[in-house]
């Protein structure tokens, strides 16, 4: 898979998830109400040899408080140009052990533990990154926290990870 076909179809993706979003904002609006403001970025914030990681950020604002703000990861195999999803990185079964760890790394950050709505909702999700020191889970506001805490991402080191990860995930992740 040459770069420029993987970034094609992550555009691709991007762009479908953009149309669906806008058609609901577009079924919301109000007559004589201000428009909604949207704004998307791509970029790929890491790569190993075997692995990519693009990042869709999204910023938007549609009165109220604050705006809005999201990110989303696709973490994907540049070999078979496959996306990864989180059964293939982790087997359902080894998920509780796995959601102990993140909220052992959360409680140890007190500016995490803090701002949690509820420390049972830490947990593997889908919305997932690797980087070369580890697994990371990201939260956008309002997922796990207050809006004013920010987006929370929850790093477990590679290391940690033992026989959590589905076979060969660990070099896939690091090795180039």
């Amino acid at each position: 898979l040459t770069p420029a076909a993987l970034a094609d179809a992550v555009i691709a993706a991007v762009c479908a998830d953009h149309a669906a979003l806008s058609a609901d904002a577009e079924s919301e609006v109000i007559e004589g109400e201000p428009a909604w403001d949207h704004t998307g970025r791509l970029t790929m914030p890491w790569r190993s040899g075997r692995v990519a990681v693009w990042r869709w950020d999204e910023e938007g604002y549609q009165g109220g408080a604050h705006g809005s703000t999201s990110s989303r990861h696709a973490v994907i195999d540049l070999g078979s140009g496959r996306r990864l999803h989180l059964d293939d990185v982790v087997a359902p079964s080894q998920r509780p052990l796995l959601a102990l760890k993140m909220r052992v790394i959360a409680n140890a950050d007190a500016e995490v533990r803090d701002c949690l709505f509820d420390e049972a909702e830490v947990g593997p999700v889908e919305n997932f990154l690797f980087r070369a020191d580890a697994l990371v889970f990201w939260f956008d506001p309002y997922e796990i926290a207050a809006y004013a805490c920010g987006p929370i991402a929850i790093a477990v080191p590679w290391a940690q990870l033992g026989g959590l990860l589905r076979e060969g995930v660990g070099a896939l992740a690091v090795g180039d």
